[in-house]
């Protein structure tokens, strides 16, 4: 009989816990020996075993369905020591960086489970759980802190990349093994690639890995060394270890059985949903009525720019913008009356009208349009009239009182926090940011959908007033920021294949047209950024305003301008790499006498290579290393720089003196009474210094006014 059903027999029956007799009670027994194995008073047929009962180690949980009541149990038995599976694994923290953690792999449990120091160490956002938990024999484990969602790859490999759902608990269980092996039976699997290097040796287990991943973990080989010794399984991690170790000492057992009762908020919140209407289906929301505008009408053309719709939320008709076309002219001709008064600021407006029809933003009109848009011009610095932007108003009403934008959908909030993105970039070493140019310009608008697009513009009043469409996504129409982050989202998920770092910056790390990306290493970050280059290309898009605190990502730069002109210029061709020494155009760049020039076979019949199978040429461009850029030029120029102009008060030495010569030249009846008595001496004193008296102050000839002193030069011999 078990020791409970003893001890309840004697309860029921008011029997002495010391003497099993029916004549006293514990408290008034006679017999004063104490129970061999506790010391304490009672017989040791009823004496109960703490540690296997209800002390019991909690080994394994995992996230269910908390309705239903689930366990798991691992167990090392006296005398004998058990090993389980254990394995390195790598797990990517918050911010995507990885991580080693050492996991318990148990088939036998139906959860997997993370332990809290892990998950502060990785800080993973944590959803609160409050299920209770009981042990064996009912004994309740203390909290359970709640679940994580987190990824585990393999150490050695990029792949698989597990999802894990994983409880929160303090702690999984004790140190595995729970003493070390000894090195003769660890000898016996030295051939194998062991999932965990120190198998042998205890330590903590910060993962368990379930029954619920444990198929996708394990795989098909098996290795018996001994018939008394552990089995050795293959597993996505390497070999591990399973099994009786034989003649181990005797040691403390360890039996983990957990159940999961029903959670009180998940009972509280499956009260509230009882009386809640099931919800609508995605198709028939906003923001899945857009979507689903989105991809059934979004194109890609053979450049691999996009070409996205108009996302309409109520039909419309010609007559649902009636009167937009007098609104939006009215508004032109007040515009224009406005932008004559300020020259700087016509100007300007011109320039940015001339370089969006010069690149095709907007065209002139081929059919009626069905709603115009008022357009007109916002400063960055009022103080600089050069930097102006041209704003198109779709929220301007016709007569019937509906806009553009009030038909159309906003669409989802696609946009990421900026605080989010500040903070994941600045926990990597090396970082570069880079702006889209001109990122809404980039994007088509289909051309069903620009007659909704026109607006009136001329360079001047005197010449006729012309209609245009705009052919790209419009900056002030309200579904712009969707259709542009969207198309974004489009490009990290089908065109990052093998780049999953852009593919992370392009939906987690963009900030409107910026992109931020960083690394903990310099080879990760150039990588980085011409995956990023090569990406942004295809789909149309140009990096500029490049930031970094590396000077190998800005001098990478140059090379990469060059090649995206070329690849613009005919996107349809396939480009390799060619040497400089099999280079002809070198002959002529690099400087080459004419008498060399005739026997140059490079020159006059191309590289050899031509001659050669096409799978021998060298297809790759090899990457820029920074450091020092071998074909710069150095340029000296020669500066003229003009005299400035003397101020005419520093003319004179002295304060004195410039009063002197300002009285001469202003005070008109003594300049010419004393130019008389001036002239007379010259004539008598020819030859000697001339000297002249102008209301008794003595005035050398030297700071006269200059035509005096031209005389005096003149006579002075």
């Amino acid at each position: 009989m078990p020791v409970h059903d003893r001890r309840e027999a004697l309860r029921k029956n008011r029997l002495c816990y010391a003497c099993l007799s029916d004549q006293d009670m514990v408290s008034q027994c006679a017999v004063t020996k104490p129970c061999s194995r506790c010391d304490d008073k009672h017989h040791s047929l009823v004496h109960r075993n703490n540690a296997s009962e209800s002390n019991a180690t909690i080994d394994n949980i995992a996230p269910i369905d908390p309705t239903v009541t689930v366990s798991s149990m691992t167990s090392s038995v006296i005398h004998r020591n058990v090993m389980l599976g254990t394995a390195l694994v790598h797990i990517r923290n918050h911010s995507g960086s990885v991580h080693t953690v050492r996991a318990l792999i148990d088939g036998g449990s139906q959860i997997s489970v993370l332990t809290t120091r892990c998950v502060d160490r990785l800080g993973l956002k944590l959803k609160r759980w409050t299920a209770a938990v009981t042990g064996l024999a009912g004994v309740e484990v203390p909290s359970v802190v709640g679940q994580v969602k987190c990824v585990m790859t393999p150490r050695y490999a990029d792949t698989p990349q597990i999802p894990i759902s994983a409880w929160v608990l303090n702690n999984i269980t004790s140190s595995m093994p729970t003493r070390p092996m000894p090195s003769d039976v660890k000898d016996r699997y030295s051939n194998l690639a062991m999932a965990d290097p120190s198998f042998d040796q205890p330590g903590p287990i910060d993962l368990l890995i379930g029954a619920d991943l444990y198929p996708l973990v394990m795989e098909s080989g098996k290795v018996v060394v001994g018939e008394d010794l552990p089995a050795a399984f293959s597993t996505i991690f390497g070999w591990i270890i399973v099994g009786l170790v034989p003649k181990s000492p005797m040691g403390e057992p360890h039996c983990g059985l957990v159940s999961l009762s029903v959670s009180l908020e998940e009972t509280l919140n499956k009260f509230w949903q009882v009386e809640e209407p099931d919800a609508a289906p995605r198709e028939f929301t906003e923001y899945g009525q857009c979507e689903q505008i989105f991809c059934n009408q979004m194109s890609r053309l053979d450049d691999g720019r996009f070409s996205v719709p108009l996302p309409f939320r109520v039909p419309v008709s010609p007559d649902t913008f009636e009167g937009s076309r007098q609104l939006a002219l009215k508004h032109f001709i007040h515009l224009e009356r406005k932008l004559q008064s300020n020259p700087a600021l016509y100007d300007s407006y011109r320039l940015f009208m001339h370089e969006y029809l010069s690149l095709g933003h907007m065209s002139i009109a081929t059919s009626p349009g069905i709603y115009y848009i008022p357009h007109h011009a916002v400063l960055k610095d009022p103080s600089d009239l050069s930097k102006v932007r041209v704003v198109f108003d779709a929220s301007a009403t016709g007569f019937s009182g509906r806009s553009l934008n009030s038909c159309l959908h906003v669409g989802a909030k696609l946009q990421q926090d900026i605080i989010d993105i500040l903070l994941l970039f600045r926990t990597y070493h090396y970082v570069f940011t880079t702006d889209v140019c001109k990122m809404y310009k980039q994007i088509l608008i289909n051309p069903e959908f620009r007659p909704y697009q026109h607006i009136f513009w001329r360079s001047s009043p005197t010449e006729q007033l012309i209609e245009y469409e705009l052919n790209t996504v419009t900056y002030g129409v309200t579904c712009a920021p969707f259709l542009t982050l969207r198309v974004l989202q489009f490009i990290a998920e089908n065109d990052c294949e093998g780049a999953p770092a852009v593919r992370e910056a392009l939906l987690r790390q963009t900030y409107i047209d910026d992109v931020f990306m960083g690394a903990d290493t310099m080879e990760e970050l150039i990588s980085y950024q011409s995956q990023l280059l090569d990406i942004s290309l295809r789909a149309g898009f140009r990096l500029k305003k490049w930031l970094s605190n590396s000077d190998q990502v800005l001098n990478n730069i140059p090379l990469s301008d060059r090649v995206h002109k070329i690849r613009q210029l005919v996107p349809q061709c396939i480009w390799g790499h060619v040497r400089t020494h099999d280079n002809p155009a070198d002959c002529a760049s690099r400087g080459l006498p004419p008498s060399s020039l005739v026997n140059m076979k490079l020159y006059w019949h191309g590289p050899a290579f031509l001659t050669q199978a096409p799978s021998t040429w060298c297809p790759e461009i090899p990457p820029f290393e920074g450091g020092i850029i071998l074909e710069i030029k150095s340029v000296s120029l020669t500066v003229y720089t003009p005299p400035l102009e003397i101020e005419w008060i520093e003319r004179f030495s002295s304060y004195d003196q410039m009063l002197n010569v300002v009285a001469w030249d202003r005070h008109p009846e003594v300049r010419e009474s004393q130019q008389q008595k001036w002239a007379t001496t010259i004539t008598t004193t020819r030859g000697s210094t001339t000297t002249m008296m102008v209301s008794g102050l003595s005035m050398p000839w030297w700071c006269r006014p200059s035509r005096c002193r031209v005389k005096a030069k003149n006579v002075t011999p």
